[in-house]
């Protein structure tokens, strides 16, 4: 998992599945501190304080990431198989072709 420094509002917005403005309510109520850097950033360490996390708690996926790899290795092992029996059809049409030329060179 990458390991975030910052969010920015839109990011938190759509981890925590809330509102903007939401966001900017909990800077007012004072549970989370902007940074004073170009537009408007959170530290991740306060983020995830604010979630219950450990920074050690983010070597280990969480239950949305471990779904989200494990429907992309679904993906990516359906596609190993179209490749696959793509790779066989081309297999098998080249040796049927080397066959076809010998047996040609036989007869000739």
């Amino acid at each position: 998992m990458e390991e975030r420094r910052v969010f920015s509002v839109d990011e938190l917005a759509k981890e925590w599945n809330c509102s903007s403005s939401t966001i900017r309510r909990m800077e007012k109520d004072g549970l989370l501190r902007r940074l004073p850097l170009p537009g408007t950033m959170y530290r991740a360490k306060e983020v995830y304080a604010l979630e219950g996390l450990d920074l050690r708690d983010l070597k280990q996926p969480t239950v949305f990431e471990m779904r989200r790899l494990q429907a992309e290795n679904s993906g990516l092992q359906k596609r190993v198989s179209q490749l696959e029996g793509i790779i066989l059809q081309i297999t098998s049409f080249a040796t049927s072709a080397v066959a076809d030329k010998v047996i040609r060179e036989e007869q000739a």
